[in-house]
């Protein structure tokens, strides 16, 4: 799969950007606070419509939109072809990001730095729902930032698993779609059930709609993270040869509610609906639902041990590592599709084992995008045939090497 087309509109940092990449490597260098992880923040955010970095959409506007437009907003838009088909598979993904309402402009009131943003989606030019755009376009970023996966909050390790089964798994999109919406309107009867204003029995309804909706994203999860644990336990080893038997990786998803993910779907449904029930009377008083997808995790194990904790920084380099890795890996057998390959400045932060297999990697795709503030790395030995820019004053300028 690859990118043909990228435009960018008051999107952070670019104004106004216009780009035709080929197919094969694309060195991106540029200084610090250039543009460079911006670049690849929009190409991910088409695969999956949230950004990798934040979950405020004022900060993806430009500030100059945000300072001087009536309606401030962004706009990112991208064509794509899978090159391993020979039917033309040619399709546009839109994503526009807009302020909810138009700003007034005094000079002597300040305006709202952070405006209500609504976004809008586009496939092939025709307007969508989320679901039916993410995934169009498949793209894995590899970036410092994915430490945070195994160090940082549950909330951090349900984001990926979310980005990562939504582009693979319609399904898997549309229930959790649906269990949000679910968890908004109990979430909300909770409170007035609170306050006196409703009975508690007025949820049974919903309990029974969110147990469906979550039985369907509990199964998915189970079975691809069980998938993805395996393989990212294969990478482990490769990268670590030496004493195997200290080095044993394990991912265990850790759902909230205390039920079997290998469970038929029905079982699970009825297991759900008893574990909102058990928690109902703490659900009230808190006024927010406490058990379900939205509280599940994902624990990294390494010799049993919490690896957010006891493994080393080299360790968790290369954690983050086998889990990118098994991520392409189950891409490629899940959807026969070449994922576009995005890399933020992670080569340099990597020892030499570690960069021969992503350079192996990269080799094998059809389309990455490779960001760095250094020039001479990746080294043009390294990755032969690669493309080369600079990106200077949200421009990009392709650099010429010497013979």
């Amino acid at each position: 799969m690859e990118i043909t087309k990228l435009i960018l509109k008051d999107y952070r940092s670019f104004h106004r950007f216009h780009w035709e990449p080929s197919s094969g490597i694309h060195i991106i260098y540029g200084e610090n606070g250039s543009g460079k992880s911006n670049l690849l923040e929009a190409i991910s955010m088409l695969s999956t419509t949230r950004s990798p970095r934040t979950h405020r959409d004022t900060e993806l506007v430009s500030w100059r939109a945000l300072d001087e437009d009536p309606l401030p907003g962004a706009f990112i838009s991208a064509e794509k072809i899978n090159a391993s088909k020979l039917i033309d598979t040619r399709e546009s993904i839109d994503i526009s990001i807009s302020a909810a309402e138009p700003i007034g402009y005094d000079p002597n009131i300040p305006r709202d730095p952070k405006p209500k943003m609504i976004k809008q989606f586009q496939r092939n030019k025709s307007p969508q729902k989320a679901s039916d755009v993410i995934g169009c376009i498949k793209s894995i970023l590899f970036s410092a930032r994915d430490l945070k996966i195994i160090e940082g909050t549950p909330a951090d390790r349900r984001r990926y698993i979310d980005a990562t089964i939504s582009q693979l798994n319609r399904d898997y999109t549309v229930a959790l779609r649906e269990y949000n919406k679910i968890l908004e309107n109990r979430n909300s009867l909770l409170k007035q059930i609170n306050s006196g204003k409703q009975g508690s029995a007025a949820l049974d309804i919903w309990d029974i709609q969110a147990s469906k909706a979550a039985a369907i994203i509990i199964t998915i999860r189970g079975n691809i993270l069980d998938i993805v644990s395996k393989t990212t336990s294969a990478f482990f080893s490769e990268l670590n040869p030496k004493n195997p038997a200290d080095n044993k990786i394990v991912l265990q998803y850790a759902p909230s509610a205390k039920v079997d993910s290998n469970d038929s779907i029905s079982n699970l449904e009825s297991s759900l609906v008893d574990c909102f029930g058990q928690a109902r009377s703490l659900d009230i008083s808190r006024g927010i639902t406490t058990v379900g997808p939205h509280r599940d995790d994902l624990i990294f194990q390494l010799n049993r041990s919490d690896a957010g904790v006891s493994a080393s920084r080299g360790q968790l380099r290369s954690l983050a590592l086998s889990l990118r890795l098994a991520e392409v890996e189950l891409s490629r057998t899940s959807t026969g599709e070449q994922p576009i390959l995005l890399l933020d400045d992670v080569l340099s932060e990597l020892d030499e084992a570690h960069r021969e297999r992503v350079t192996h990697l990269v080799q094998e795709s059809d389309q990455t995008f490779i960001a760095t503030p250094d020039p001479e790395r990746p080294r043009a030995n390294d990755l032969h045939g690669s493309n080369r820019w600079l990106l200077e004053n949200n421009e990009l300028s392709e650099m010429i090497l010497p013979i």
